[in-house]
Formats: structure tokens, sequence, C-alpha cells
């Protein structure tokens, strides 16, 4: 039997690169007949009833009263709000304009997720020695996966849905700065800490204020290092500031969240008197709503997708439906699991 040659370096990025760029290419094919479609649902809330953001001006005091006059999240999703400001001054309100920005703002996302997965890929090789993986294609062929699955489609042609698409550019980001910055820490420690303490914090906090889920940013970044760099440093001082950051960056926040819970403890329930739901309904009923977004992750049949799913059911408890118990204990095994292979199948656990 004849053995192929593994490719040479170069001709593998060379190659992923084609496939990404490839994938960028259909992306923008599959979403252009979407862009003629109009604003929907919170796109009128947000932006076409909102006068702050039609200012139609491009000065800094327009841009500021714009981000301050949003109306979702406790954080109002500043920079969002500006982004649309700055799509209002220079189309108006032609709707094209809008979902054109979205999907420049996807694009781009599909190539720092590639970046961010060339280096976690890297990172994977480092430890497993002597695999002869194509890391580069596997990154490309992932990102171009990611850059055309459907469960993606809201956050381009739905506008308001931006915040989505700047909240994980931003995070891409901030993961990315943490790759690199983990890797010469593991060398020399040259520029490793103006990446992990500055551009970390930075692009985190940027994407905070594009969308609040930018807060799962550290837990992810805290799940790469468990995965691929271990705590390995070249220095063993550079690994006690390491766990320290860690600490302050993980465990302060939860410290600060529950002394805010105990001085307001009824923040958590208020909400739910205007719904026609408790929060230990929601709490139980997520469960089987994670299950269902991955399965359309898995196996996107189209019939299963669209804006509203109001006639999910409920879980009122544990037993009813019977399925919510076997979603939550789903979620506990897969917790274990990934914990108990977390050394030998890193890939598996992340």
């Amino acid at each position: 039997m004849i053995e192929r040659a593994p490719q040479p370096p170069a001709r593998r990025r060379s190659n992923a690169l084609t496939v990404l760029l490839a994938s960028l290419l259909l992306a923008v094919l599959a979403y252009l007949p979407g862009m003629s479609g109009g604003f929907v649902f919170d796109d009128y809330a947000n932006i076409l009833l909102n006068q702050d953001l039609r200012g139609g001006t491009l000065s800094l005091e327009g841009l500021l009263e714009a981000g301050w006059s949003g109306v979702a999240g406790p954080l109002k999703r500043p920079l969002a709000m500006m982004s649309f400001a700055l799509n209002y001054a220079t189309t108006g309100d032609f709707v094209a304009g809008f979902k054109f920005t979205n999907l420049i703002i996807h694009l781009l996302n599909g190539v720092l997720a590639f970046v961010l997965l060339r280096l976690i890929l890297a990172a994977h090789g480092d430890r497993a020695g002597g695999v002869d993986l194509n890391l580069p294609m596997v990154a490309a062929v992932a990102a171009a996966i990611w850059l055309l699955h459907p469960l993606n489609l809201t956050s381009i042609l739905y506008v308001v849905q931006r915040m989505n698409g700047l909240s994980a550019m931003f995070s891409l980001a901030a993961m990315i700065c943490y790759c690199v910055g983990r890797r010469r820490l593991e060398s020399n420690g040259r520029r490793a800490w103006w990446l992990i303490g500055g551009g970390v914090p930075v692009f985190t906090a940027l994407g905070l204020l594009s969308k609040e889920n930018a807060v799962l940013t550290l837990p992810l970044i805290a799940l790469i290092e468990a995965c691929f760099f271990r705590l390995r440093t070249h220095l063993s001082r550079e690994r006690t500031v390491l766990i320290a950051l860690f600490a302050l960056a993980l465990v302060l926040p939860i410290i600060i969240a529950l002394g805010y819970l105990i001085v307001n403890p009824d923040i958590l329930a208020r909400p739910y008197t205007m719904r026609p739901f408790t929060l230990g309904e929601r709490v139980f009923t997520e469960a089987r709503v994670l299950w269902f977004y991955l399965s359309l992750l898995i196996v996107p049949r189209l019939s299963r997708f669209g804006l509203h799913h109001d006639d999910y059911q409920l879980s009122t408890s544990l037993v009813d439906p019977v399925t919510t118990w076997m979603a939550l204990g789903g979620i506990i095994l897969a917790i274990v699991l990934a914990v108990l292979m977390v050394r030998r199948r890193p890939l598996v656990t992340f």
C-alpha cells in the first residue's frame, strides 16, 4: 500500500484559505436575496420609532444620544445603537443598507472564527504530538459551516439582531487576543500581557456594550485555558499571575452579583409579574430549549426555524412534561463527561 506524503504547511494554509474565501463568497450569494426584505418586530421600537437614533447627524453628541436611546437590555447596548445611527445617517431607512452592514459583520466574524479555531487547534496539536491533521483545513471547514448555517440567518436579515453580531465579533477578538498571548507566555512571554491584560478586557467590554451575552467571553476563555493551555507558562510567576487574573475575572463578578441579589432579593422575580410564566418555569423550560437549539444546529430542518416559538410548551415541573427531567439530566451528564474527558479528549470537552 502506497502512503500519501503529507502536504507541506504552505500548501495546507493555501488550501484552507481557498475554502475560507469560497465560503465567504457563498455566504454573500446566500444572503443577497434577503437584502430586499423589510424591517420586522423589534426593529420598529429600536430603530424606526426611535427619534434619538433617527436624528441624521454624525456628530459625537448625536451618536452618544443615539447610543443611550436603546430600550433593550440593562446596558442599553450603546455600540449597536450607534451603528444603527450611522446607518440611518448615511442611507436613511433604506433597509438594505442596514442588512448589508449586518452581512459585513457576519463575514468578519467568520474570518475571526477561523483565526480563533486555528489558534485553538494549534495549541491542541502541540499537546497531541505526532497527530498528522490538516489543522488549517479543519478550521476553514468549521468556519465555513458557521458562515453558511441557517441558524445564523436572523443575525443578518433581522436588523436589530446586529446586537448579536457585534457582541460575537468583540468576543471572538477577545478570545484571539488571549490565545495569542497565551502562546507567547509559553515561549518568551514578549508582549503577552498586553494582549491578555489589555486586549481581553477591552474587547469584552465592547462586546458587553453591544449585547450583554458577551459576559460569556470570560468563561469561554477559562474553558480554552482548561482544555488547551492548562496553565503552562514559561515562568512560574507568570502562572501565578494567570491564576490570580482568573480568580479576579470569574470569582469577583459572582460575589458582586450575589451581594446585589441579597440587597435586592426581588430583582429576579420582578419581571415575571407581567409574564404568563414564573422564573422557575422559565428555568425548567430553558433546559429543553437548549436541546432544541442544539438539534437545530446539528439537523437544520428549515420547517423548525422561525422568528416566533410562542407555542413552545412550558415546563411547569420536573415531570411536566416528562422531557424536562430528561433535558436537565442530559445537561448534567454532558457536564460530567466533559470534566472526565478534559485531559484525554480536550476537543470533545470544548
